[in-house]
């Protein structure tokens, strides 16, 4: 998530601040942004105002990429918890027609099939939440498809060239926050796919949840007709849930643990490529 810039920002302030500790009066402190200015930064309340604005400078470009996984995750979470709210009302569903057909006046004419027509009136409305909801996800699915694609694709080689940064030069205070950044990038890809893999399981726990409904209880207060129609909305209802709604990139992965761990798995092959070539050029360099 935005955890990427907040520990890359950190690291970068921390090894600034070990820099300076070490000699305030250096004349060659670091900067957050290498790049040229047209006055002497070296100097105590100049070089606080530079990091001051090229901080902001960096928060200002940084927090526009990382406003995508936020979305991201903030969005499958809100999903997720709204299919575990239709899983809750499912399991009460039977519970509560009862409760409403006992709060009905005593005086009112009792039907054999009432409890059936309030438990579908009930279930209707369930049906109804859970088409929202997917519709919402198709539409999401087609909105994030490119910032997704984006976000995977570009930590992969994040990942593979800061590692290969980190094997090559090692950890110290000049790459610290390189391996903040390395860190951060991992628990960015783990939060995602974890949200992803949630939002799916919740949509295909609904064919779960319509099954286990306790519908059967209503076979004894209806007739044969009322009891075959209940079978067949059930069954086409468990039918129709096992389908479940998942967000992807560009149709390239799914967002998953798995789709996760595979890309993972490219950026290894790929730092594992990088070495191979560093390897072989250190050793034509040598002959």
């Amino acid at each position: 998530m935005s955890s990427t810039f907040f520990l890359t920002t950190f690291s970068q302030f921390l090894s600034l601040g070990i820099a300076i500790a070490r000699d305030p009066t250096s004349t060659s402190k670091p900067y957050l942004v290498n790049m040229q200015f047209p006055y002497n930064a070296q100097e105590p309340w100049k070089y606080a105002l530079t990091i001051m604005y090229t901080g902001w400078a960096a928060f200002s470009v940084v927090s526009i990429t990382s406003a995508e996984d936020c979305l991201i995750g903030t969005t499958l979470s809100n999903c997720t918890i709204r299919y575990k709210m239709l899983h809750e009302d499912l399991s009460k569903l039977y519970e509560n027609s009862l409760k409403t057909l006992q709060s009905k006046p005593k005086s009112k004419f009792y039907r054999n099939n009432q409890l059936h027509e309030i438990f579908h009136q009930k279930l209707c409305t369930i049906i109804m939440k859970q088409q929202i909801l997917d519709r919402f996800l198709q539409d999401l699915r087609s909105f994030l498809s490119l910032p997704i694609f984006v976000v995977v694709l570009f930590g992969i080689f994040l990942l593979c060239t800061v590692a290969f940064q980190l094997q090559k030069n090692g950890i110290s205070v000049d790459t610290l926050e390189y391996f903040f950044w390395l860190l951060a990038q991992c628990l960015e890809f783990f939060v995602i796919g974890k949200f992803g893999q949630s939002c799916t399981d919740a949509s295909a726990a609904m064919a779960n949840a319509y099954y286990s409904c306790n519908w059967e209880s209503l076979l004894s207060h209806g007739n044969a007709v009322d009891n075959v129609k209940l079978i067949k909305n059930i069954s086409f209802l468990v039918f129709r849930a096992q389908k479940s709604v998942h967000l992807d990139g560009m149709n390239f992965m799914i967002l998953s643990l798995d789709s996760i761990g595979s890309a993972m798995s490219s950026s290894v092959s790929y730092f594992m490529f990088l070495s191979t070539m560093e390897d072989i050029s250190n050793v034509k360099n040598e002959n």
